[in-house]
């Protein structure tokens, strides 16, 4: 199983983060492969909502951390948001 675990939190040493990290550890244990994002040190555009994607599915903006979160999530069999 594939698990990507997303901390939308600001503070790297927080509740939340400690909170992920022990999600983590006990998914690690259970077997499976746990990928994390760190919000705060990603580089995300706005999104400008030019709504291009709904017909050709594919972002028109330039490719940045945003892009590679979403291939990420799709990719997971779990999702867990702090």
């Amino acid at each position: 199983m594939k698990a990507l675990i997303i901390n939308g939190s600001p503070r790297p040493q927080g509740v939340i983060a400690q909170a992920l990290d022990t999600a983590a550890d006990e998914l690690r244990q259970a077997g499976a492969d746990v990928d994390r994002i760190d919000v705060y040190r990603e580089e995300f555009h706005a999104c400008v909502g030019c709504m291009q994607c709904r017909t050709t599915a594919i972002c028109s903006l330039p490719r940045d951390a945003a892009h590679t979160a979403g291939e990420r999530i799709a990719t997971a069999d779990l999702l867990i948001v702090g």
